[in-house]
């Protein structure tokens, strides 16, 4: 007679992540993975040389190269790829390209400073609240790792007050759009806000009158 499973071992097992280092250290020789190295290298060099010609669409191509066969493990090599991409997309005007290659170069190089300028640049050029807000969290942390940085320093003290203006216009354009909404559904029964006015009652709070 055979015994019936118990719904833990009917069950198939889960379906374990994936881990590309170990993977790679088992399929890769050590003469294997020094090559895709050494090919990285080779493509970061490349890029290098044309971005020094300010030749960017080139020079991102072989830094794209670069990251693509560099062994995942070799985490110094590919911040710098990585940051190397960031510094194209900041000459093409691409902030949030640029922004999204810094992560992911501090994601290998948490420390990696010249990442963290990068990004904290172009989120001071993309110019939004949030982009400003992150921009200073950046800079904040450079000052803090490199107190002779006077740009860092000057920026730290600078952007605050950026912040609170863009913060204040982003909520105006806000209002204005919500405004907008709310007087097209109000439009349908002839009214609009502006046929209404705040009035504070007597506990502080405040109630929405139609206008006589």
């Amino acid at each position: 007679m055979v015994e019936a499973l118990s719904a833990d071992e009917a069950a198939p097992a889960a379906a374990q992540p994936v881990d590309l280092e170990e993977c790679e250290a088992l399929i890769l020789s050590p003469e294997e993975r020094q090559a895709l190295v050494d090919k990285a290298l080779e493509h970061k060099a490349k890029g290098n040389a044309e971005f020094k010609n300010q030749n960017y669409a080139d020079a991102l191509a072989s830094y794209l190269e670069a990251v693509a066969i560099c062994p995942e493990d070799e985490v110094g090599d590919r911040a710098v790829f990585h940051a190397n991409i960031a510094a194209c997309h900041i000459h093409t005007k691409e902030y949030a390209k640029a922004v999204a290659s810094c992560t992911e170069a501090l994601k290998c190089k948490p420390d990696y400073q010249k990442a963290l300028l990068r990004r904290a640049a172009a989120n001071e050029k993309i110019g939004s609240w949030s982009s400003l807000t992150d921009s200073l969290a950046d800079y904040k942390a450079i000052a803090a790792a490199d107190p002779k940085n006077r740009e860092a320093a000057a920026l730290v003290q600078s952007l605050p007050k950026r912040i609170e203006v863009q913060q204040e216009k982003e909520k105006a354009e806000m209002m204005g759009k919500l405004k907008d909404l709310g007087n097209s559904f109000l439009g349908n029964f002839g009214l609009s806000l502006d046929s209404f006015q705040m009035k504070q009652d007597g506990s502080g709070g405040y109630s929405l009158n139609m206008k006589k």
